[in-house]
């Protein structure tokens, strides 16, 4: 996934200022890092869809750094889409092929039209064909099962889990280190 990284103008100044009160001023820095870290976790975990938002961590590889990653291999492509709705850079706006990797074919509900019968079994039971074209003894599946060998795919829509929350997350940046100046000025301790 891309690297996404949240900065503000004058950011090292700004940071050199706080940290001259001492511990104060680096603990106050290391709260505001933390409280940042977090919303921005929470902001990218509620825009993510489903069963992903599981995929997310958050980490402080540093005293004043906060990360929130995911190792999963499917939010690049959540995030950016995919096939003709791609907004990556190096992405291909084309369908792409889906075949089966371990069947003859794919088969998956669709709106096949109305079943009608083509033969019987030699059990006696009744084998329909839809106007997708697939054969089956179910006479109300036979309408929507549609069975390919392959299929052209459009892709799915970008989520844009990150990019969405830009802004949001950078204004949460500057409102918690303004917070971190202002308790440390006054001699206070932020909690975490």
């Amino acid at each position: 996934m891309s690297e996404f990284k949240i900065t503000t103008d004058g950011i090292e100044e700004f940071m050199a200022d706080l940290l001259e009160f001492g511990e104060l001023g680096e603990a106050n820095l290391g709260a505001a890092t933390k409280r940042t870290t977090g919303e921005a976790y929470r902001m990218i975990v509620d825009a993510t869809p489903g069963s992903q938002k599981r995929e997310w961590d958050m980490r402080f590889p540093e005293k004043m750094v906060g990360e929130v990653s995911t190792n999963s291999k499917i939010m690049h492509f959540l995030e950016y889409g995919t096939g003709l709705y791609t907004e990556a850079a190096d992405g291909k706006r084309a369908k792409y092929k889906i075949a089966p990797r371990f069947a003859k074919a794919l088969a998956f509900q669709g709106s096949g039209g109305k079943a009608y019968q083509v033969a019987s079994r030699l059990d006696g039971r009744a084998v329909y064909r839809s106007k997708a074209g697939n054969m089956t003894v179910d006479k109300r599946r036979a309408a929507n099962l549609v069975v390919r060998n392959y299929v052209m795919h459009p892709g799915i829509k970008p989520v844009r889990m990150v990019r969405n929350n830009l802004a949001r997350m950078g204004q949460a940046y500057d409102e918690h280190l303004q917070a971190a100046l202002d308790a440390t000025v006054k001699g206070e301790r932020l909690g975490p």
